[in-house]
Protein backbone atom coordinates (compact mmCIF):
# COMPACT_ATOMS: atom_id res chain seq x y z
CA UNK A 1 0.00 0.00 0.00
CA UNK A 2 0.95 3.50 -0.78
CA UNK A 3 1.55 5.89 2.46
CA UNK A 4 -0.45 8.88 0.94
CA UNK A 5 -2.67 11.48 2.73
CA UNK A 6 -6.21 11.44 2.16
CA UNK A 7 -7.20 15.74 1.92
CA UNK A 8 -11.13 17.10 0.87
CA UNK A 9 -11.44 18.13 -2.40
CA UNK A 10 -10.98 22.60 -2.45
CA UNK A 11 -13.61 22.86 -4.80
CA UNK A 12 -16.50 21.23 -6.75
CA UNK A 13 -17.81 21.74 -9.76
CA UNK A 14 -20.75 21.44 -11.82
CA UNK A 15 -20.59 20.96 -15.36
CA UNK A 16 -23.20 20.90 -17.91
CA UNK A 17 -22.28 19.45 -21.14
CA UNK A 18 -25.23 20.19 -23.53
CA UNK A 19 -23.42 18.03 -26.32
CA UNK A 20 -24.86 20.31 -29.18
CA UNK A 21 -22.37 22.38 -31.28
CA UNK A 22 -22.80 25.63 -30.63
CA UNK A 23 -24.18 25.43 -27.22
CA UNK A 24 -22.85 27.20 -24.80
CA UNK A 25 -21.46 24.74 -21.95
CA UNK A 26 -22.58 25.92 -18.23
CA UNK A 27 -19.60 25.36 -15.21
CA UNK A 28 -21.04 26.54 -11.56
CA UNK A 29 -18.77 26.42 -8.70
CA UNK A 30 -20.45 24.33 -6.03
CA UNK A 31 -18.16 24.94 -3.24
CA UNK A 32 -19.62 24.98 0.23
CA UNK A 33 -18.47 26.81 3.52
CA UNK A 34 -17.99 24.44 6.19
CA UNK A 35 -21.29 26.81 7.64
CA UNK A 36 -22.94 26.04 4.85
CA UNK A 37 -22.69 21.90 4.96
CA UNK A 38 -23.29 22.07 8.82
CA UNK A 39 -26.48 23.71 8.34
CA UNK A 40 -27.48 20.94 5.96
CA UNK A 41 -26.35 18.58 8.32
CA UNK A 42 -28.38 19.96 10.93
CA UNK A 43 -31.61 19.77 8.15
CA UNK A 44 -30.25 16.10 7.38
CA UNK A 45 -30.78 15.64 11.17
CA UNK A 46 -34.28 17.34 11.27
CA UNK A 47 -36.01 15.37 8.48
CA UNK A 48 -34.87 12.45 10.05
CA UNK A 49 -36.17 12.53 13.29
CA UNK A 50 -39.54 13.91 11.87
CA UNK A 51 -39.56 10.48 9.45
CA UNK A 52 -38.70 8.08 12.51
CA UNK A 53 -42.03 9.66 14.33
CA UNK A 54 -44.64 7.20 14.33
CA UNK A 55 -47.35 9.34 12.97
CA UNK A 56 -45.19 10.85 10.59
CA UNK A 57 -46.92 12.10 6.98
CA UNK A 58 -44.84 10.54 3.87
CA UNK A 59 -46.22 12.38 1.18
CA UNK A 60 -46.78 11.14 -2.42
CA UNK A 61 -45.60 14.22 -4.02
CA UNK A 62 -44.66 16.69 -2.13
CA UNK A 63 -43.56 19.72 -3.36
CA UNK A 64 -45.32 19.93 -6.81
CA UNK A 65 -43.61 23.23 -7.39
CA UNK A 66 -40.47 21.23 -8.39
CA UNK A 67 -41.25 18.34 -9.60
CA UNK A 68 -41.38 17.33 -13.26
CA UNK A 69 -44.65 18.20 -15.33
CA UNK A 70 -44.87 14.51 -17.22
CA UNK A 71 -44.25 11.13 -15.13
CA UNK A 72 -44.68 7.78 -16.88
CA UNK A 73 -45.42 6.42 -13.75
CA UNK A 74 -47.75 8.36 -12.10
CA UNK A 75 -50.92 6.56 -12.98
CA UNK A 76 -49.56 3.51 -11.43
CA UNK A 77 -49.08 5.29 -8.15
CA UNK A 78 -52.83 5.97 -8.23
CA UNK A 79 -52.62 9.71 -6.97
CA UNK A 80 -55.60 10.70 -8.12
CA UNK A 81 -57.35 8.32 -5.70
CA UNK A 82 -55.62 8.64 -3.13
CA UNK A 83 -56.05 12.82 -3.26
CA UNK A 84 -59.94 12.58 -3.45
Amino acid sequence: EKNTKSTAPHTLHYIKLSGIEGNDNEMKDMSQTSEDLDALLEQVKDTLQYYEQDDAVYYARPNDSITVHYDDYAHLARHQEWED
